[in-house]
C-alpha cells in the first residue's frame, strides 16, 4: 500500500475517532448497553435501552435494533412500522434490503382483525371508533394488524348506544373476524336493528412461508462499538516513530564512520591517532546496530497496527453537514 493510501487511512481513521468523541455520550453509552442487552435475550431492557439512545441521537440502525426488540416482546406491528420506514428511506442499501424482506416475512405472520359494522340504517355522521383507544374512524372498517393479547373496539354517535368489545388475539397469524352492531337508542330504549348476525368464528390462516424468528444479530445491525480502530492507529504511529527514530540513530553512526576516516587516513596511520579512530568506529558499529534494531521493530509494530486495523469491526460512517452554535463544517460520525 501506498504512503499516499496510508496517510488517508489514517486521517480517515482519525476523523472518525474525533466525530464518535464528539457525539452525545449518553447516547453511544445507551447504544451500547442496548447491544449487550440485546445478545443477553433481555430484550425489554434493550429496547429501553435503544429508546433512549435514539431520543438523544437518532440513528435508523439504532432504529432497526429496536424493531428487532419489539419483535421479541410480542410487538410485530411496531416492528413492522419501522421495518417498512427503513425499507423506504434507509440510504444504507444492505440494510434497507433487509427491512424489506423482514417486512414481507412479518406482514405474513402477523394477527390482523377484520372489523365490520352492522347498521339498522345509514351510518351515522358523527360516529368515532377507536381500537385500544386510538381513533381509527378514517379507516372505518376494515383489517387492522394487532399485536397478540386484548384489544378493545369501541364505538360512539348521537342517538346510538355505545358499544365496547374486547377481542382476545392469539400469537400466531389468524384473522379474527368482529361486527359491531350499532343500535339506536331512544331515551333509556335501545332498539337493536333486525336479525343482527353473529360473528363468525376466528378462522386461521396459515402463513404462505415458515415463520422465522428473527435474528437476535444481524449482519446488517451496527456492530458494537469498540477500541480496536484505536489501538490499530496507536500501533501504526508508534511503528513509524521508532522508525524513524531509527533512521536518526543510522544516520549518526554514518556521521560516526565519516570521522573516523578523517581521524585516520586509510594511507598510513598508527599511534595514539589510530587508537582514537578505532574508538570512533566501535561507537559508529554500536549507534549502527541500535539503528537496525529500531527500523526492524517499528517495522513490525506497524505491520501489526496494519493487521489489527484490517481486521478491525467495520463502522456505519454518517457524513452530515452541520451549522450551529457551537460548530460548523462537515461531520463524519462513526459508531463501532
Amino acid at each position: 500500500m501506498t504512503v499516499a493510501r496510508w496517510l488517508g487511512v489514517c486521517a480517515l481513521a482519525i476523523a472518525g475517532a474525533a466525530r464518535a468523541a464528539a457525539a452525545d455520550p449518553t447516547a453511544d453509552s445507551e447504544f451500547k448497553r442496548g447491544r449487550e442487552l440485546l445478545k443477553a435475550g433481555k430484550f425489554a431492557d434493550a429496547c429501553a435501552a435503544f429508546a433512549a439512545s435514539d431520543k438523544l441521537d437518532p440513528e435508523l440502525g439504532t432504529q432497526f435494533n429496536i424493531a428487532q426488540c419489539d419483535e421479541k416482546i410480542g410487538k410485530p406491528v411496531e416492528a413492522l412500522r419501522i421495518y417498512r420506514d427503513l425499507a423506504v428511506r434507509d440510504p444504507n442499501a444492505d440494510r434497507r434490503k433487509a427491512a424489506g424482506d423482514r417486512t414481507r416475512e412479518l406482514a405474513a405472520h402477523v394477527a390482523k382483525l377484520r372489523v365490520q359494522l352492522q347498521l339498522a340504517d345509514a351510518r351515522p355522521p358523527d360516529l368515532a371508533i377507536t381500537l385500544d383507544g386510538a381513533d381509527v374512524t378514517a379507516q372505518a372498517v376494515g383489517m387492522f394488524e394487532v399485536d397478540p393479547g386484548t384489544h378493545v373496539i369501541a364505538t360512539s354517535a348521537t342517538g346510538f348506544a355505545p358499544t365496547h368489545v374486547d377481542v382476545e388475539v392469539p400469537a400466531q397469524a389468524v384473522v379474527v373476524p368482529v361486527v359491531i352492531v350499532i343500535q339506536r337508542q331512544v331515551g333509556a330504549e335501545v332498539v337493536p336493528p333486525s336479525a343482527p348476525p353473529s360473528a363468525p368464528p376466528a378462522t386461521v390462516e396459515p402463513p404462505a412461508v415458515p415463520v422465522r424468528p428473527a435474528a437476535v444479530v444481524v449482519a446488517h445491525a451496527p456492530p458494537h462499538r469498540g477500541h480496536r480502530g484505536a489501538y490499530a492507529v496507536a500501533a501504526i504511529i508508534g511503528g513509524v516513530a521508532i522508525a524513524g527514530a531509527g533512521l536518526v540513530v543510522g544516520a549518526h553512526a554514518s556521521s560516526l564512520f565519516d570521522t573516523a576516516q578523517q581521524q585516520c587516513p586509510a594511507t598510513a596511520c598508527s599511534g595514539p591517532q589510530a587508537a582514537l579512530a578505532n574508538q570512533t568506529v566501535d561507537s559508529a558499529r554500536t549507534f549502527g546496530d541500535l539503528s537496525t534494531g529500531l527500523v526492524v521493530g517499528g517495522a513490525v509494530v506497524l505491520a501489526v497496527g496494519v493487521v489489527v486495523f484490517a481486521t478491525r469491526p467495520h463502522a456505519e460512517p454518517r457524513v452530515s453537514m452541520q451549522l450551529g452554535a457551537h460548530d460548523a463544517g462537515v461531520a463524519y460520525s462513526v459508531r463501532f
